[in-house]
């Protein structure tokens, strides 16, 4: 039997949702068991440690992430599978996404360098050649998964080079619930070290929380710039000044105690 071309890998706790999704792959204009395989996960210390676990087990050229309680479209894999053969340096893609992601209302996320997990595509050959995501950022015990997929993506641009990498504004991912990750503060901070010139090149621009605890962890240029565009937010309507003030103090207590234990 030939080689699948993709991988669909989706780490899960079997919950109602998985149903959707598996629809959805179904309905793909590809043949399943054939142009593409699916690999549900259970097991694992987190996510993360799923993805990796199944990942070991797939036998397609393409590695394709999903959630659990995310669906696509029926040419979601064909287009995918299209863009990363156009070229044999793109070792990584990620996808937009639609859904109430924040409990806010539907909203898009379409951004280059994210790489949100449920939207991410990986050649395999590139995994396995960076070791796949790093689930538990050497904590122990191994946290709920935070970051993996964007530090993934981070990992293959620095080993393979920027063309490495394509952002797929015409290929998107549904999700209509709220996303169920959770803060990490000890693998934000160890996030925003590994990864500091893109983190504040990609990151910083659009996401309040991390720029208080740069505030707090960064060198001096980084809490400029941190605090800068946190005063940018405050122009903008997207935060108030207050919540800024408490948010940067209420950070200062979270990395008092993650030193105090020895975790950053």
């Amino acid at each position: 039997m030939a080689r699948p071309r993709a991988s669909v890998i989706i780490a899960t706790l079997y919950r109602p949702t998985l149903k959707r999704t598996l629809a959805s792959l179904h309905a793909q204009t590809l043949r399943m068991g054939e142009d593409f395989e699916v690999i549900p996960w259970r097991t694992g210390r987190n996510e993360y440690d799923a993805r990796n676990m199944a990942a070991e087990e797939a036998e397609g050229e393409y590695l394709v992430f999903l959630d659990d309680d995310a669906y696509v479209g029926r040419d979601y894999l064909a287009r995918g599978i299209a863009h990363m053969d156009a070229s044999d340096s793109i070792m990584v893609m990620d996808a937009a996404l639609e859904g109430d992601m924040w409990g806010k209302g539907p909203t898009r996320i379409d951004m280059p360098y994210w790489g949100i997990g449920t939207a991410l595509w990986v050649r395999a050959s590139a995994f396995r050649g960076v070791g796949g995501f790093d689930a538990c950022w050497g904590i122990d015990p191994c946290p709920r998964g935070w970051r993996s997929d964007t530090a993934l993506l981070y990992t293959i641009l620095d080993k393979y080079g920027e063309g490495s990498y394509l952002h797929a504004s015409d290929m998107t991912v549904h999700h209509p619930e709220r996303m169920k990750s959770q803060w990490q503060p000890a693998v934000e901070v160890r996030f925003y070290r590994r990864f500091r010139e893109r983190v504040m090149r990609h990151i910083v621009p659009y996401d309040p929380r991390i720029c208080q605890l740069i505030a707090v962890v960064g060198g001096e240029e980084d809490r400029r710039a941190a605090l800068a565009q946190l005063d940018d937010f405050v122009a903008r309507g997207l935060i108030r000044e207050e919540e800024v003030r408490k948010g940067i103090t209420t950070m200062r207590t979270i990395v008092d105690d993650l030193r105090a234990r020895g975790l950053i």
